[in-house]
């Protein structure tokens, strides 16, 4: 099941449908103003498709975030091969920063947003 989910949301990323897709927050949704994360499944779309600057207009953080993701998966493929844990040894050495140095930019990035939904568009 998870594989066939996972298969779907990919194969949506490649194509672009989720760009044009409707908005799923709920706060947004009910309100107008965009949440935290609003804009981050638009971004890493663009990223996929290659646009960079889409990518930054939708969410600051979503360059970061997808790069985090591909190294994941570079490095758990590589534990895979060399039947050896790298993940948890990285992780428990520079956990801590990658989450708060995630959170302010995730932060900033919602700044960002909610300055041009205010009216004041700052990228």
């Amino acid at each position: 099941m998870i594989l066939i989910s996972t298969s779907v949301l990919a194969l949506s990323a490649w194509t672009g449908v989720l760009l044009k897709s409707p908005v799923f927050c709920p706060l947004r949704r009910f309100t107008g103003i965009p949440c935290g994360s609003c804009g981050l499944t638009r971004a890493i779309v663009a990223l996929i498709h290659g646009d960079l600057m889409t990518a930054i207009h939708f969410h600051l953080a979503a360059p970061l975030l997808f790069l985090a993701g591909v190294l994941i998966v570079l490095i758990s493929g590589a534990e895979l091969v060399l039947d050896r844990d790298l993940l948890g040894p990285l992780w428990r050495r520079w956990g801590s920063i990658a989450i708060w140095l995630t959170l302010g930019i995730i932060l900033m990035g919602w700044g960002i947003n909610l300055a041009a939904y205010f009216g004041h568009p700052i990228l």
